[in-house]
């Protein structure tokens, strides 16, 4: 079943938990129970009168349910035309930034909501430079409450115009008029919008084709290492590609080859295997530790060195200090490192 991750972001009040409420609601992800426990909590804490508050649905945090916000994020799983759509609903508030980095970083498709009545606001630009610093290539741009404006295209075309000018070339962009708390456009095509000539939110996102770029040299980070008895050791992890008995691979950071011996996937003995949980036994035995990488002789993808450019994302009070070492986390090796120097440095917190 093909997966996508999807966040949805924007400012505070502009439907977030509302709009994955009504996609699970809709698709029909809820069970009985659930429903009979959203109307009790609705007539409790909604914010939509005698209608069913389906940011409800997401706000599991008693503060959340209220004061209508959602603080930690939210993560809601469906199933949708033979597809698994993973939602990360994301906060709103500015102080709750980490959370957005958080929420998007292994995302594949984001969901910008924009109030048409509030237009853009600094959140917007603030949330939308997060994903364009993560490299997010699909974004979604949702202008929701269109029923408050009377569902007046003149305002939807003008706020997509204005929204045009802070989005990158390489961004595959969609803009769709929404009413998140009726379901104007969200999982059904909407009759109010005779205008509007483009999909529901969750068809753009049912028909958005993700370039994953799969590994086709074999990939693999030696996340633990089990000794059935004093002979034998074995690797496990999670293998991306192609991998068959007696080829050779080679392991890094050593630089050392040899050759597969055994492979073992799902408790069973196999000749050869792709993109899978795997166990592996060597022909000859080399020091190999977690957080090593096992690949292919010609895999030129990975590489190892001594000193490297990076991009870091800061979501503590502390600052990065030039000359000061770190433990540095990569898959499951701890190692130290030195900042030399810090180029520049962007706080998204004031856009500065």
């Amino acid at each position: 079943m093909n997966i996508k991750k999807v966040v949805t972001c924007g400012s505070v009040d502009d439907g977030k938990s509302t709009l994955i409420g009504r996609i699970i609601f809709e698709t029909q992800n809820i069970l009985n129970d659930q429903k009979l426990k959203l109307k009790k909590l609705s007539s409790r804490f909604g914010t939509t009168g005698s209608k069913l508050d389906y940011a409800l649905l997401l706000d599991g945090l008693q503060d959340e349910r209220e004061q209508g916000i959602t603080i930690d994020v939210a993560h809601r799983y469906i199933n949708y035309k033979n597809q698994r759509l993973v939602f990360h609903d994301s906060p709103g508030h500015y102080q709750y930034i980490a959370n957005v980095i958080t929420a998007a970083s292994n995302c594949d498709i984001a969901i910008l909501l924009i109030d048409v009545k509030k237009g853009i606001l600094e959140q917007t630009i603030r949330h939308l430079k997060i994903l364009n610093f993560l490299n997010l290539k699909n974004i979604i741009f949702a202008l929701n409450k269109i029923d408050l404006v009377k569902y007046d295209k003149k305002i939807f075309f003008k706020l997509k115009k204005n929204l045009e000018k802070n989005i990158q070339s390489n961004v595959k962009s969609s803009f769709v008029p929404i009413s998140a708390l009726n379901g104007d456009n969200v999982v059904f095509k909407s009759k109010k919008m005779k205008w509007y000539k483009g999909k529901s939110i969750l068809d753009i996102i049912n028909l958005t084709l993700l370039n994953k770029n799969r590994q086709t040299k074999p990939y693999l980070t030696v996340q633990h290492i089990h000794r059935p008895n004093r002979l034998v050791r074995r690797y496990l992890g999670e293998l991306k590609g192609n991998l068959q008995v007696n080829q050779k691979i080679k392991i890094l950071p050593s630089g050392n080859t040899v050759s597969v011996k055994s492979i073992y996937s799902n408790f069973k003995k196999v000749k050869k295997i792709s993109n899978s949980p795997v166990s592996l036994d060597f022909k000859e035995q080399f020091a190999i530790s977690k957080g090593d990488i096992i690949s292919g002789l010609n895999n030129k993808q990975i590489s190892t060195g001594n000193a490297f450019n990076a991009e870091i994302v800061i979501t503590s009070d502390e600052q990065l200090i030039s000359g000061r070492q770190y433990l540095l986390r990569i898959h499951n090796k701890f190692s130290k490192i030195t900042i030399t120097r810090i180029k520049s440095v962007y706080n998204f917190q004031n856009n500065t």
